[in-house]
């Protein structure tokens, strides 16, 4: 039987991934940071994440020893995780690399990754998870409510928060505990769940150039691989349009 680690709980907060680093300076571990509502929610570079009530925002500080070359496969390791969880919800849950998951062409999830590396080895990781579960789809701006859904919306009923949660820290355990071993069945359900697909994509890149492509794949090390011949990391990309 799974037992999940610690979940301390907030009812508003600023931000669960910067308060799980902060329990990590006072030297904890293996814990989860559970808010009703975050007031300063952050996505990949510092990209606002709106998370009112009825959400699930949660962030995991993990112990971990990864070689840091394979942050793009702990990534598509999240991902996976994230969405098999919302299909045994009965969802059709694919994944938008690198981080959003994606229900009936809109988002519904995202996934932050913060990493501490020590000694050229990744020794901590922070993996925030921003879920609209519980939410009328009329609580976000009006600007976003064209480009996202919610479990609610999307099932009509509301689903058990604590149960998720739970549902969703087990899988990211199964993978990441073992991510050498897990490799293959990572890869397998990674091109399975590609969202992208044959898609046309811009991408923003980290040297500040723009790049148009068409998706291809996801290789066995979490790159997105373009028809040009392209292997993404995330490391690369800034934004994805």
């Amino acid at each position: 039987m799974y037992t999940p680690p610690p979940i301390i709980f907030y009812s508003k907060i600023n931000s669960t991934q910067d308060k799980a680093w902060e329990f990590y300076d006072k030297g904890l571990s293996n814990i989860v940071v559970l808010a009703n509502e975050q007031s300063m929610g952050h996505g990949r570079h510092g990209r606002k994440w709106f998370s009112p009530k009825g959400g699930l925002w949660f962030s995991y500080l993990k112990t971990v020893n990864i070689q840091p070359e394979l942050l793009d496969l702990i990534s598509t390791a999240c991902g996976v995780a994230v969405a098999l969880s919302l299909r045994d919800l009965n969802l059709n849950a694919l994944i938008k690399w690198p981080n959003d998951i994606i229900v009936n062409s809109k988002k519904i999830a995202g996934i932050l990754i913060s990493t501490k590396i020590m000694k050229n080895k990744i020794t901590a990781l922070v993996i925030g998870v921003g879920l609209n579960l519980n939410v009328n789809i009329n609580a976000f701006p009006g600007e976003l409510r064209e480009q996202i859904t919610t479990v609610l919306n999307e099932l009509k009923h509301y689903t058990d928060e604590l149960k998720t949660l739970i549902l969703i820290l087990q899988k990211l355990d199964e993978f990441l505990d073992n991510i050498i071993l897990n490799k293959a069945i990572i890869h397998k359900y990674a091109r399975e769940l590609n969202y992208l697909k044959n898609r046309p994509i811009k991408a923003l890149l980290i040297s500040n150039k723009m790049i148009e492509d068409i998706v291809k794949d996801i290789d066995e090390s979490g790159k997105l691989i373009t028809a040009n011949g392209l292997a993404l990391s995330i490391y690369d990309v800034v934004q994805l349009y």
